[in-house]
């Protein structure tokens, strides 16, 4: 058995740093479900979008504070949740934003569903956990106001689905 400093990480494989890494503590990453893309969000206010197998930066939106989460839309879109209270929708290939919810408290964790075709967050604030579904026209699908225990740290999109489905059923 070796001490040398390098054993640790030779034996657990080779890693690659990203030739451009935010400057900033990574709040979350995903990978892409259809290619070697890698969406990073950064408590340096950015969200980057890198092909990992070629280790390039495909584009970069900055927002007016740190990004709390992201995750996939497509190949080329995201959704970032952010610490100015706002959800967004990223497009790289067009390099346009849109903002689909402006709140009274920093926006925690973003999920896409695709089963259910919606974008879903939670919001943390000291007295309300709210979990939205949003289409893209902006309209809210589904409002849960009063969710025990106070505080939410992640979401599931599997959760969401069923959730969507049994309201679908509900009001069809």
């Amino acid at each position: 058995m070796s001490d040398a400093p390098g054993a640790a990480a030779s034996a657990m494989g080779s890693g690659r740093e990203l030739a451009t890494p935010p400057s900033d503590g990574i709040s979350n990453l995903r990978f892409s479900n259809h290619s070697d893309h890698l969406l990073v969000s950064s408590w340096d206010k950015t969200v980057r979008l890198y092909d990992a197998e070629a280790n390039l930066l495909k584009g970069e939106f900055a927002h007016p504070g740190p990004v709390l989460d992201c995750c996939f839309h497509d190949d080329s879109s995201g959704f970032s949740a952010g610490a100015d209270h706002t959800v967004r929708r990223l497009s790289f290939t067009s390099s346009k934003e849109d903002v689909l919810g402006r709140h009274d408290a920093p926006v925690r964790c973003v999920e896409y569903s695709y089963a259910a075709g919606t974008c879903n967050y939670i919001l943390l604030d000291c007295s309300c956990v709210y979990v939205f579904g949003r289409t893209f026209s902006g309209k809210i699908l589904m409002q849960i106001d009063s969710v025990k225990p106070k505080v939410i740290y992640c979401i599931n999109h599997i959760i969401i689905k069923d959730a969507v489905d049994f309201l679908r059923d509900q009001y069809t």
